[in-house]
């Protein structure tokens, strides 16, 4: 991928313009900002979230972040008719080549329900890639090894020094290799009013399981000794002999195979066991988040935004490829908020940390028409977002 800072070139993370002879941020008339001591902490969506904005942007109160947004329409929030919006913040993650392309700071992603927002947890899956990588790059160090005194050295001298190479890596450069990706912030956002009624789903996913006559029993509550009180006796012969019947290998093996011994006796009794059929919770399914808007650009700075916000999405939803060329970054990730009047709109729920999924460009309405210099009347634009977080009755308290 070519370099973006390219003469009138595109930076995805700017987006605009960036002449590459200028070594200040267009943004912010600043140049390339220091580490600061706020790189040594990762904060949090809230942090970051800026409790006042509009279509001039917003602050973070108390840090040194700030917040540019690029908006459609051009009044977006400025005016009485367009005060509810919706804010996309976009994190990039901390491999992108593009993370000192513009100021930015550390945030955690994916809400308190996942694997990337708990640093013990990432620290002990660096500690394993480590284990695993170092003992893996040592054992392939010593075949190259191996082969290349064989009759093949010619073919593998090469790889047998790569090899031995790897797997003289020292723990602790194999915890660098595999240390936790450390997403960032970027300091332009997305803002869009919203044009169509906020929708959130919530499910969960149970599924249907069935005990068994016997087991269904117990579970209600009798012990081994209750089961003989009370209960006629002809139903507790009834229970066993079925249940005993279903049993692999038991009573219908007696009578030559697959006889159906618990079918045979439903049918002569004319009764069927009671299956004790249970639901039983297995997980809590993603929310998906769906948006559509349509852009019907009056001026020159509106078709600009329009297509910067569409180019925007496009980059952000896909992943980069490696120095190295064997690996994807992960793409960027998004956080959303409500705003209204400037300021967040907490009468709607939350949205924790999302990924781009789905994204469709409609170039037209009914027809296909354009301006004088190509740029069409009319662009549809539909967006899916899928939350990492996995929802908890704490989360929902927190408004999500």
């Amino acid at each position: 991928m070519a370099d973006n800072k390219t003469a009138g070139g595109y930076d995805p993370v700017n987006m605009g313009s960036v002449d590459s002879s200028q070594q200040i941020y267009p943004n912010f008339g600043l140049k390339k900002p220091q580490p600061r001591a706020e790189e040594s902490k990762s904060f949090s969506n809230d942090d970051l979230k800026p409790r006042y904005f509009n279509n001039a942007g917003g602050s973070a109160g108390g840090l040194n972040y700030n917040v540019n947004i690029t908006s459609y329409p051009e009044k977006t929030g400025a005016t009485a008719d367009l005060q509810h919006h919706i804010v996309f913040f976009i994190n990039i993650r901390g491999a992108s080549k593009y993370k000192n392309k513009t100021q930015s700071v550390p945030v955690s992603i994916g809400g308190a329900n996942t694997l990337s927002s708990g640093g013990k947890v990432n620290a002990g899956v660096a500690g394993i890639g480590a284990a695993v990588g170092v003992g893996a790059a040592a054992l392939a160090g010593k075949a190259f090894e191996a082969v290349s005194k064989g009759a093949a050295k010619t073919i593998v001298v090469g790889l047998g020094a790569v090899g031995g190479a790897i797997g003289s890596v020292s723990v602790n450069e194999a915890l660098n290799i595999f240390k936790p990706d450390q997403s960032r912030r970027i300091s332009k956002a997305i803002m869009l009013a919203i044009s169509s009624a906020p929708e959130a789903k919530y499910g969960v996913t149970y599924e249907g399981a069935e005990l068994g006559s016997l087991v269904g029993y117990l579970a209600r509550g009798a012990g081994a000794t209750d089961l003989m009180k009370g209960q006629p006796t002809r139903e507790l012969a009834m229970i066993a002999a079925m249940t005993v019947a279903q049993l692999p290998g038991a009573v219908a093996d007696l009578f030559g195979g697959k006889l159906g011994f618990a079918e045979a006796i439903q049918a002569g009794t004319a009764q069927a066991p009671n299956p004790f059929r249970e639901q039983i919770f297995r997980n809590v399914q993603n929310r998906e988040f769906m948006f559509k808007y349509k852009f019907l650009p009056r001026t020159e700075t509106e078709a600009r935004n329009v297509r910067q916000i569409i180019q925007e999405f496009k980059l952000h939803m896909h992943p980069e490829i490696s120095s190295g060329g064997n690996f994807y970054i992960y793409p960027s990730t998004f956080d959303i908020a409500y705003y209204f009047n400037s300021s967040e709109n907490t009468n709607l729920n939350k949205i924790s940390t999302c990924v781009l999924e789905d994204l469709a460009v409609d170039y037209g309405g009914q027809g296909f028409n354009t301006f004088d210099d190509g740029m069409p009347t009319e662009i549809n634009l539909s967006l899916k977002f899928r939350e990492l977080e996995v929802l908890t009755r704490e989360r929902i308290e927190k408004g999500y």
